[in-house]
């Protein structure tokens, strides 16, 4: 089989460019002399990077390094130093559970460590987490290491909205849909509170239905999808030992041929989310940033303002917006990461300091602009600002901002067409929701620039 258990999750607001570098800083090490375990990301197989992409597509593994000092283990160790017990009186409750801390720290370091892998695969144009582990504590450890890479990860399980076991059942009694075939084995809940197994057995046999005419339903069933993959289904809905018909590879190694298996799997899940009423969408509307073919940026500074234009601004005045529109919080994401490459003529690696493009959608409330600049000047102290000329408050506030500290600003015109950045810009701070933002983003990454995401707040 490929995959012992398949969960699938809906993802908001990924932004897959910069995972390579987050997860390089996390990756999965020995537990120390003192710890049980640790969380960590693994290369995949045949790859460089930490990431594997292949089109919109990233495929990534973490892993579990833990030290086995089993609890009877311990029980031992703590059994023979109560045979050595010299005071007549026996020890106390808190006696015993110091001694069992002491005897734990002694035997821990000297004990072996296991690793486990859970493998995943994000598909960004579907926004669509596969992840492959052993077990749901797998699947989980996965999870907390993404966020605690990412500082945030939101994720959302994919669920039935049917009764899985009764629809189960109904497809033995009446046959399956047209896309499956009846396998050859099946677990059942009978009305005695216990199990039933069947194994290689025609599960339409009238012994078999014997069992569901006296009220047992379907917990486990195997099928085959299209002729192609042989899985089985739990009433939970989950897909469980997944693979092509004999296949013998060991589901440890499916990251070295993850591309094929997703040639397929995307569509078994979408066909048997189809039969379970699950929605595969993720919830809300995530801001983020997809390269668009045929966008492109020339990655020079023809056409953008002189380099210091610090005089008054002439929209820098007007009543600042009310707090009641209906505009989403602005928080600074703290997954970041660059997401270019080095083209254009400028060398962003020459320029000085700390002197961002600040993008906030158009409408953004001037009070939530200002504390998003504080907080970014509190992480990394700015040593200019480049503001794009837009006849909004949010824009104002910007100018007004940097003025206030002394700070140097640039203006730049909204762009029409191609974007230019010009030559001070150091970074691109952009809440990609706005489609002026994202067009900057696209032009900064494609010169080399860092690239911040804004996003609603956890």
């Amino acid at each position: 089989m490929w995959i012992k258990t398949l969960q699938v999750f809906a993802v908001t607001g990924a932004a897959p460019d910069g995972w390579a570098e987050a997860f390089a800083s996390h990756p999965l090490r020995e537990p120390g002399r003192e710890q049980r375990q640790t969380m960590g990301f693994v290369r995949p197989p045949y790859c460089e990077s930490w990431v594997d992409q292949v089109d919109d597509r990233y495929a990534f593994a973490t892993g579990v390094a833990s030290r086995h000092l089993p609890k009877a283990a311990i029980e031992r160790a703590v059994k023979k130093r109560l045979e050595e017990w010299q005071r007549p009186e026996p020890p106390t409750k808190k006696e015993l559970d110091d001694l069992w801390v002491a005897v734990e720290a002694e035997l821990l370091p000297q004990a072996p460590v296991v690793e486990e892998h859970a493998q995943a695969v994000y598909c960004h144009r579907d926004r669509l987490l596969y992840v492959f582990a052993s077990n749901q504590k797998g699947a989980e450890a996965l999870q907390m290491t993404v966020r605690h890479a990412l500082g945030s990860f939101v994720i959302e399980p994919i669920r039935p909205r049917v009764q899985v076991g009764v629809e189960m059942t109904r497809w033995v009694r009446e046959g399956v849909p047209p896309i499956l075939e009846l396998g050859e084995s099946m677990v059942l809940d009978v009305t005695e509170g216990g199990t039933a197994t069947f194994r290689n057995q025609d599960l339409r046999a009238e012994a078999v239905l014997g069992h569901l005419d006296a009220g047992a339903v379907v917990r486990r069933l195997s099928l085959m999808w299209n002729k192609q993959l042989r899985f089985e289904m739990t009433d939970r809905g989950e897909l469980v030992r997944i693979g092509p018909p004999g296949w013998k590879l060991q589901p440890a190694g499916i990251l070295a041929f993850w591309p094929e298996v997703m040639a397929q799997l995307p569509s078994l899940v979408a066909d048997m989310a189809a039969l379970m009423q699950a929605r595969l969408e993720p919830v809300g509307n995530p801001a983020e940033f997809q390269a668009q073919p045929g966008r492109s940026s020339q990655g020079t500074t023809q056409g953008s303002p002189s380099p210091r234009e610090v005089a008054s601004d002439p929209d820098a005045t007007g009543e600042p917006e009310s707090e009641a529109d209906p505009i989403a919080r602005m928080a600074l994401a703290d997954a970041m990461g660059s997401l270019g490459s080095d083209q254009g003529t400028d060398d962003p690696t020459t320029r000085a300091g700390f002197v961002p493009v600040v993008m906030p959608v158009h409408d953004a409330p001037v009070a939530k602009v200002r504390e998003l600049l504080d907080r970014l000047h509190g992480r990394e102290a700015l040593s200019g600002l480049v503001v794009m000329r837009r006849r909004t408050d949010a824009y104002r506030a910007l100018y007004g901002w940097a003025n206030e500290r002394g700070l140097p600003v640039t203006l730049m015109d909204e762009p029409d067409g191609e974007c230019a950045i010009p030559a001070e810009a150091t970074a691109a701070v952009c809440d990609l929701r706005d489609p002026v933002a994202s067009k900057v983003a696209q032009a900064a990454s494609q010169v080399g620039l860092r690239v911040l995401r804004l996003q609603p707040p956890r």
